[in-house]
């Protein structure tokens, strides 16, 4: 029953949180940074509830036949083995359930914080036309590059990814695909891309019809950009390949390079 409770309460605050995200109308302020708290209330997934097997297995091991009572007193084998089966059945189900909150709350950090990367975007393009600057070409395509409705990196692809125990499935269902709404929109640094480009969480296809016939080398080079894209924010990796894009295709060649020894690209 504790188990269970335990379970239930974790659902109901990664519930709470997911509402709480799309509650809000805006994630960010007017200055476009992240509204504190922004992605809900952090979500503790260290089980609560810690109660093991704590039964007493002393017994009689020896009576007294003639006088009556008890000459020996000791554990019993047979309970103290019960005792220790339930204890380690319960530690693998604290285990399995705080691995499970941990993915999702993960997963929700992971759509948050996306969502969040967006509407930095779409603010500072708003910010920048009123003022007569720049735009940042990144921040553009992340916004508005794509056209139709996002999809999902190959379910075969995910399979294999996930399989090879290097890639998260709650990570990977993170990534959104998309058509490619202009190959005019490409900033110039990747416009060498042979199949599409990654730019934040989404990767712009050219052509979203060859999506199932994509080498799977392809997936693990986008899926490393998008997680450096999310470790650099939008605009400061955007900057990075503009200033080295040689030395950023090394870094991310190398990734796929290590990545394809253990799967067979």
């Amino acid at each position: 029953m504790n188990r269970l409770l335990f379970s239930v309460s974790l659902s109901a605050l990664l519930v709470l949180q997911i509402n709480h995200l799309h509650a809000q109308d805006k994630l960010i302020d007017t200055n476009c940074s992240a509204l504190p708290g922004a992605c809900g209330p952090e979500i503790d997934c260290e089980p609560s509830n810690r109660q093991a097997e704590e039964r007493s297995c002393r017994r009689c091991l020896l009576a007294k036949p003639l006088l009556g009572g008890c000459a020996v007193v000791g554990n019993d084998p047979d309970c103290e083995a019960t005792k220790a089966a339930k204890r380690a059945t319960a530690e693998v189900e604290r285990s399995r359930a705080k691995q499970k909150c941990e993915e999702e709350r993960s997963a929700r950090s992971a759509e948050c914080n996306a969502r969040i990367a967006q509407e930095q975007a779409a603010c500072e393009i708003d910010r920048m036309a009123a003022t007569g600057n720049a735009i940042n070409i990144f921040q553009h395509v992340l916004v508005s590059g794509g056209k139709g409705q996002p999809k999902q990196i190959p379910q075969q692809v995910m399979d294999k990814l996930v399989e090879s125990g290097l890639y998260d499935p709650i990570y990977l269902n993170s990534i959104e695909v998309l058509q490619l709404g202009s190959r005019l929109d490409v900033p110039p640094p990747l416009s060498d891309k042979q199949f599409g480009i990654t730019i934040g969480n989404r990767i712009f296809l050219y052509d979203i019809n060859e999506i199932e016939e994509l080498p799977i080398g392809f997936w693990i080079e986008q899926l490393e950009l998008s997680r450096l894209f999310a470790v650099y924010g939008v605009p400061e990796f955007g900057r990075a390949i503009e200033a080295d894009p040689n030395g950023i295709d090394t870094l991310v060649d190398r990734k796929v390079a290590q990545t394809c020894k253990i799967i067979s690209c």
